[in-house]
């Protein structure tokens, strides 16, 4: 394993214990490594913000934060040698930006913060504090590093870029910048999955801390089988009916808006005759009724992206649509959630 080394290094103590703190000496830096919990190399404008930082002397990068998953370490007058895996915790854009200069045959100076004994999870919290307030890091890739902790949503993941037969293959943005290929985001995927399961408590959350918490309950009492064969379902019935392999812009298809995907899967979770006891059920009567459902009518694609009270409207356009021309058979409100003969009331504006 090829060593990292910081020159003119010292050891310091901060609130998290001790740590060094040096220059990182540029002929180790491609020795750094990157855990997957980390944003993808982000080129263009950014990149050139920091490529320019370093050729100019007169400014001051940032040091990046290193942990070591280890404590082999050798010193010779301030130059240390780092022995085991180093991986970067916070600053892999100005790492690529260095190497950019590097190989411009410039030499810039960066410096790193290296912490100790440090494990996977540890470094994905750090990554998290370090972030989290940071416009530029996205949503999704916080909640795919939450898969390290929640098994709902390593399975999302698993299935969206897994799983060839799922009609999201490939379709789900988990990273910092979404593709052209992309129809929604992972957060948008984990929201549309708590409404299909909002009898269950928890599926309407509103916080992300919270929805991930209350699907990884219901994924435990549904069981991984059923939950996977659900989201399957629903965007089956999405893909039969409106069509979602096929979409070339996800701006302009109702189909994969937010607020749609969320209330639609409330108007399944709210009525039993979508149901075969945790299994979600669309018949082959119900199939013909959403295929006749117009989603591009300008009403109803204004709704389609709305949010708070006038989400009430589409989730009674959509009900209305399906027991329309209907004396008996209507759709069967579901009056109690799955747990504990609860009540499931909740707000329209949750769906948001």
């Amino acid at each position: 394993m090829a060593n990292v080394r910081l020159v003119n290094a010292a050891l310091d103590e901060s609130t998290l214990g001790i740590i060094l703190r040096g220059g990182l000496d540029m002929s180790s830096i491609e020795n750094i490594l990157t855990d997957d919990y980390q944003r993808e190399f982000l080129p263009g404008a950014s990149c050139k913000r920091l490529v320019d930082a370093f050729k100019d002397p007169a400014a001051k990068v940032p040091d990046i934060v290193l942990g070591m998953r280890g404590l082999r370490t050798s010193n010779r007058n301030g130059d240390w040698t780092l022995k085991d895996e180093v991986y970067v915790i916070d600053g892999l854009q100005r790492i690529s930006a260095a190497m950019v200069v590097l190989g411009d045959g410039l030499e810039p100076r960066l410096g790193a913060i290296v912490y100790f004994g440090t494990t996977k999870p540890w470094e994905i919290e750090q990554f998290r504090k370090l972030n989290a307030d940071r416009v530029k890091v996205s949503s999704s890739v916080l909640l795919r590093n939450q898969g390290e902790d929640f098994e709902v949503v390593a399975t999302l993941q698993r299935l969206c870029e897994r799983d060839a037969d799922f009609v999201l293959s490939g379709k789900v943005c988990w990273q910092q910048r979404p593709r052209k290929t992309h129809l929604v985001n992972a957060v948008v995927l984990l929201k549309t999955c708590g409404a299909i399961h909002s009898h269950y408590p928890g599926g309407l959350a509103s916080r992300i801390s919270e929805l991930v918490v209350g699907c990884q309950r219901i994924f435990d009492q549904v069981g991984k089988i059923t939950f996977r064969k659900n989201v399957r379902t629903f965007f089956s019935l999405l893909e039969e009916c409106y069509g979602l392999t096929t979409i070339q812009e996800s701006t302009s298809a109702p189909q994969v808006r937010a607020p749609f995907l969320r209330t639609l899967g409330r108007v399944f979770a709210d009525h039993e005759d979508f149901w075969r006891g945790n299994e979600l059920f669309i018949s082959v009567p119900f199939k013909r009724k959403f295929k006749l459902l117009k989603i591009l009518d300008p009403v109803f694609q204004q709704l389609a992206s709305s949010s708070g009270p006038s989400l009430s409207l589409l989730y009674k356009l959509i009900v209305d649509h399906v027991n329309s021309g209907k004396r008996t058979r209507r759709l069967t409100p579901r009056t109690r959630s799955v747990k504990n003969g609860d009540a499931a009331a909740v707000s329209e504006t949750e769906v948001a």
